[in-house]
């Protein structure tokens, strides 16, 4: 069961907020409650109208449109207020509970049986791919041992949120080269459908009389096998690696999310956490995705007050396009939907030295050239309020005021009917829904769910399709 809005259509909060182009974007908020005003926890919904915008190479000019987003925790099977999907606080064989001290920041990727003949089966059960770690003392709350990843699947039917307890043997990736000897963290998963290829960006830790982070790629075919994996070692060079490329001089770098298009679309690579680049970065991967071009321009960057990260901002999970059209002979998206993390000062916490506090955001990519930014949320669409997020007594709090999102999955047809009104697909006119489940490390202890449904409208979106067939300006995108 989802968060269901705290009151039906009723009281909705409307609040003006400050925007990236504020003399040309609307923004609002609502907040699903009875009062209309926030409450830890509920449902809300993010209101924005985009003017027109050009194409990051200038070269077309984006049509104006409105979106909406409706974020929806997850509340468990008995209802309430939301809860831990994993953790280990949750009654040891119920769904949900872990072996580990701590699961957090969660990579999903979807598994396939095998047919008789050995084929792949249709059939898919989702699954995350799990940060673990164990105290190493249970003196100190905050020394924890290295970080391993286990597979965490989901029971049926799908979207239950209900998984299956995980176990110290359900560890499936490991430390095992000096360039990840402190451990393996922070898991981004893609799939490619097509070869059946998983490809995991990961952040491989060494100490080396020094903590130091380098985003790192493994290939495997089968992720439920240990020793199936392909380690790649790190993609992002520094200045001490041979032939590096002359845009990297990177000695930390960490959290890539791959955008991974469809032949004759471009593909790119989104990486970073701020820490050499006041933001995050983009690179344009080879043929193979093994190696990267990197762009010098600084994608996402920080901002200060009134916005939300002015202390970092850093990768989510790969973006995940809009409906299509299912009446297009084109496979290309209008645009994509990339979920990212941010930090900012200034919220003081148990744990000694640490006053940060992480949100997460969203940016909406352009379906054809996804360098371009169409539009950046103004404020955070999930923070830490609820007690297990903030990692406040009896929670888990291995890091507090953190929720951080690394795993994402379009879920359009779940849930609906036949007659659902909100029936997820891209319409005749190019408007579209989308129902997406994402989940979130929270406290760095455990692990949240949500889901985030995205409404897209093109503005004059029939009288746009209608000129389409009737013109053919190359420099007017009408789709």
């Amino acid at each position: 069961m989802l968060a269901r809005l705290c009151a039906l259509a009723g009281l909705l909060a409307l609040a003006v907020l400050p925007s990236a182009h504020a003399s040309s974007m609307v923004s609002r908020v609502q907040y699903h409650t009875a009062s209309g005003l926030l409450e830890p926890g509920c449902a809300r919904s993010f209101h924005y109208s985009v003017p027109a915008t050009v194409s990051a190479d200038g070269s077309r000019t984006i049509g104006a449109f409105s979106l909406n987003v409706t974020v929806d925790r997850f509340v468990g099977k008995y209802g309430g207020p939301a809860v831990p999907v994993i953790s280990n606080q949750i009654p040891a064989g119920e769904p949900g509970y872990t072996e580990f001290d701590f699961c957090y920041n969660s990579a999903y990727l979807p598994l396939f049986d095998k047919n008789a003949d050995g084929s792949q089966s249709a059939s898919v059960r989702h699954a995350l791919l799990l940060r673990c770690q164990d105290l190493k003392d249970p003196k100190d709350p905050y020394a924890v041992g290295p970080s391993y990843m286990a597979i965490a699947v989901e029971a049926l039917p799908a979207g239950s949120q209900q998984f299956v307890p995980v176990k110290r043997s359900d560890v499936v990736f490991k430390p095992t080269l000096p360039y990840e000897n402190f451990g393996v963290e922070d898991p981004r998963v893609v799939y490619d459908a097509e070869s059946g290829e998983y490809m995991l960006f990961y952040s491989a830790v060494a100490d080396n009389g020094g903590l130091i982070s380098r985003l790192s790629l493994a290939t495997t075919s089968d992720p439920r096998n240990i020793s199936a994996w392909t380690k790649h070692g790190p993609i992002i060079k520094d200045k001490n690696d041979t032939n590096p490329d002359p845009l990297a001089d990177y000695s930390w770098s960490k959290s890539g999310a791959l955008l991974r298009a469809p032949a004759g679309q471009k593909s790119l690579l989104i990486f970073g956490d701020s820490n050499h680049e006041h933001g995050v970065q983009t690179a344009a991967p080879s043929a193979d995705f093994l190696s990267y071009t990197y762009n010098a321009t600084v994608f996402l960057p920080m901002r200060d007050k009134p916005y939300f990260e002015s202390a970092l901002v850093e990768s989510g999970p790969p973006p995940l396009p809009l409906a299509t059209n299912s009446s297009s002979k084109s496979s290309q998206p209008p645009a994509y939907f990339f979920l990212y993390n941010s930090a900012r000062g200034g919220y003081p916490s148990a744990k000694p030295g640490w006053d940060l506090q992480y949100n997460v955001g969203f940016a909406l990519l352009d379906g054809r050239d996804p360098d371009t930014v169409l539009l950046r949320s103004d404020q955070p669409i999930l923070s830490p309020e609820l007690g297990w997020e903030q990692g406040t007594a009896p929670f888990l709090g291995l890091t507090p005021n953190v929720v951080f999102v690394e795993g994402a999955r379009l879920a359009n047809g779940e849930g609906e009917t036949a007659s659902s009104s909100s029936s997820t697909a891209r319409r005749a006119d190019g408007s579209s829904t989308d129902r997406i489940v994402a989940w979130y490390g929270a406290a760095d202890s455990t692990v949240g769910a949500m889901i985030v449904t995205v409404e897209y409208t093109p503005s004059g979106a029939e009288e746009a399709e209608q000129q389409h067939h009737h013109r053919k300006s190359p420099n007017i995108e009408l789709e």
